[in-house]
């Protein structure tokens, strides 16, 4: 079974790793182990916030989980 990504299926932005984990169905704690690795894009909103744009949960999607950028 092929997984497929695409821009509609994400928002454009998750505000923190809490909406992020929920969205992933993977806990908080395992979102900013992403993050610190580098294996996940986020900006730095302040003393411990980070927000992630959909571009960057669609490149980790795509080289992390396997799955593969569809057309809209």
């Amino acid at each position: 079974m092929q997984k497929i990504i695409t821009q509609k299926m994400v928002r454009d932005y998750y505000p923190s790793a809490k909406e992020l984990a929920k969205y992933l169905g993977v806990s908080e704690r395992q979102v900013h182990y992403y993050r610190t690795n580098g294996k996940l894009q986020a900006v730095n909103r302040g003393r411990a916030r980070y927000q992630f744009n959909s571009d960057a949960v669609i490149d980790f999607l795509i080289n992390e989980w396997g799955f593969e950028k569809g057309t809209e």
